[in-house]
């Protein structure tokens, strides 16, 4: 059974919440979505390259902004024009990269996460592609695309607490984040992996 079929096969018991606790910052962790949250989605891409798995992560640009050059996922809000979430989740990967679609295909979804400041909830998509896919950063939201080893993923070593510099006069304190491909993942980002991790144990 191939890689996609195995993970597609564990999205009918997700790890959810509970995979999302540990990496949720201090002071995120009692907020209660509202019922005003922004729809939006991300995807997020497997394919294998040297016989490894690897997903895909962006840097965001600087911009004046809650999340300017943060790691994310290839990912935006829901515009009117898009028939469902998915298609956000696609439509913003193609937009934001120009990443290649045709080779791939949907795994399904998993457990939205909310983000307070900026009131965003965040439907994530993964996909499979059956090639290596190719890209292009003509988009000025996107400064760096990051390949990184689902194995690396798996390695608790690679799990820390730091403190983040978010602007001259505001530091978060031992935010629980990923360290991966030399950068630091935390936020709805690290919530997302610690999720997938989760099912890749099972697989």
């Amino acid at each position: 059974m191939e890689f996609h079929e195995r993970l597609s096969n564990q999205l009918s018991n997700l790890p959810g919440i509970v995979a999302h606790q540990a990496f949720y910052p201090i002071r995120f962790q009692h907020f209660n979505k509202p019922e005003n949250a922004k729809l939006s989605a991300v995807g997020v891409h497997f394919f294998r390259e040297n016989e490894e798995i690897h997903l895909i992560l962006i840097e965001r640009s600087e911009y004046d902004g809650p999340h300017s050059k943060q790691i994310a996922f290839p990912g935006g809000k829901k515009e009117l024009y898009d028939k469902n979430l998915e298609e956000t989740a696609r439509r913003e990967s193609i937009e934001e990269l120009n990443l290649t679609m045709t080779n791939s295909k949907l795994i399904g979804q998993i457990t939205p996460v909310y983000i307070p400041v900026s009131n965003f909830e965040v439907y994530p998509f993964l996909y499979w592609h059956t090639k290596i896919p190719t890209f292009d950063l003509t988009s000025n939201e996107v400064d760096d695309v990051i390949f990184v080893r689902c194995a690396d993923l798996m390695d608790d070593s690679n799990q820390s607490n730091v403190d983040i510099q978010i602007s001259t006069s505001n530091q978060l304190n031992k935010i629980p984040c990923f360290k991966l491909e030399n950068r630091i993942v935390w936020g709805a980002t690290a919530l997302i992996l610690s999720e997938i991790k989760e099912l890749l144990k099972r697989i």
